[in-house]
């Protein structure tokens, strides 16, 4: 079986293999063979950071898993990892006095839209970023399906901008404001409110303070044409799927990015190369909901691993699925890309090997 796995995968080492401990291969190795021997799985990217240095795992292929093509120029949809880009767009905004993380919603929108309600006065940025504003989450597609407009194979066509005042119109109090629920609406909202404050669009602005600064050759919203033959596929159950659109909402996870890109953007958050970066860095993972049930900093989730802090994010659409873990304490990262949905756990694999880095760091 393990030479089924070497057969059938590529492995592109970015730094030298004895950088890294034998038990992180091994775990990794083991993660291939279970993905490979799996039905209906078809690609799956592995990237750690560890050190510093960088080292990337490719299974599969981008449309059928004999196929075997899966490379650094490969391009999956990260889902809502992309939230945590919109975050680093906010605090990047903020560092340059163009907003601040506790200004009202109210400020960014059409008088009309706010205009006696009695949630003007208390909705903020910082709510849209950690799920806690009240405001509808719309994270089940069921919960829109009874609108005019919708279409099953792409539901966040309704979401406009239009639709999303009038939601907002037809908002007065809001009950649960403070509470955390996973939210789709919210950080696609902040997205708005991030191009009315900047004058730039969404797509723009992931340019100018990411794709740019990091010189990254992916981070598209939309795939140029000779790109797509770079597509990974989405996949669910064995058939393919079509790529996500969100529409208005679009800063709630529409980015697709390569393996090596999407280390780069996780390589700032645990060692920023400059005071700047290392500013909106700390405003991006300070903890934001402080003695709360669920840590959350802005678009990052918060737990604690054998005593290391750790920050994380997954995503999911009709047929990717993804998940980063970064611990900037012991300068290590873990990212998990795949091309199919439903029959992975994720969560699992990344603690496997966050686990082995820990241990290695603490055994130096």
């Amino acid at each position: 079986m393990k030479g089924l796995v070497f057969a059938t995968c590529v492995m592109i080492l970015m730094v030298n293999t004895s950088l890294y401990s034998q038990s992180v291969k091994d775990i990794v190795d083991s993660i291939g063979q279970a993905f490979l021997s799996t039905p209906n799985n078809v690609g799956l990217a592995i990237g750690i950071i560890q050190d510093g240095q960088k080292q990337v795992f490719y299974f599969g292929g981008k449309t059928q898993k004999s196929s075997q093509d899966i490379d650094d120029n490969t391009l999956f949809e990260i889902g809502s990892i992309g939230k945590t880009y919109t975050a680093y767009i906010l605090a990047s905004l903020e560092q340059e006095g163009l907003l601040n993380s506790i200004d009202l919603l109210a400020q960014f929108l059409p008088d009309n839209v706010s205009r006696g309600k009695k949630w003007k006065n208390k909705i903020r940025l910082v709510d849209l970023a950690t799920h806690s504003s009240g405001l509808p989450s719309f994270h089940d597609i069921d919960d829109y399906r009874q609108y005019p407009g919708f279409e099953e194979e792409d539901p966040f066509k309704i979401f406009t901008s239009e639709f999303i005042l009038n939601i907002l119109d037809s908002i007065n109090s809001l009950p649960n404001y403070g509470r955390f629920e996973y939210s789709n609406f919210s950080p696609g909202l902040l997205g708005y409110c991030l191009e009315k404050a900047s004058g730039l669009s969404y797509e723009d602005l992931v340019v100018k303070y990411i794709r740019k600064p990091l010189n990254l050759k992916s981070a598209f919203l939309r795939i140029p044409k000779n790109q797509t033959s770079q597509l990974a596929k989405p996949h669910r159950n064995g058939v393919e799927r079509p790529f996500i659109k969100l529409h208005g909402l679009k800063a709630a996870g529409i980015i697709k990015s390569s393996m090596p890109d999407l280390l780069e953007f996780l390589s700032l958050h645990i060692d920023a190369k400059n005071q700047h970066q290392k500013e909106i860095i700390n405003t991006v993972l300070k903890e934001q909901r402080i003695k709360a049930e669920i840590r959350l900093g802005l678009g990052w989730g918060i737990s604690t691993l054998e005593e290391i802090t750790l920050y994380d994010h997954s995503g999911g659409t009709f047929g990717s699925s993804s998940r980063v873990v970064i611990a900037p304490e012991i300068n290590a990262a873990v990212a998990i890309l795949e091309n199919n949905r439903g029959t992975s756990n994720h969560f699992r694999m990344a603690q496997r090997i966050m686990q082995s880095l820990i241990k290695t760091y603490k055994t130096k």
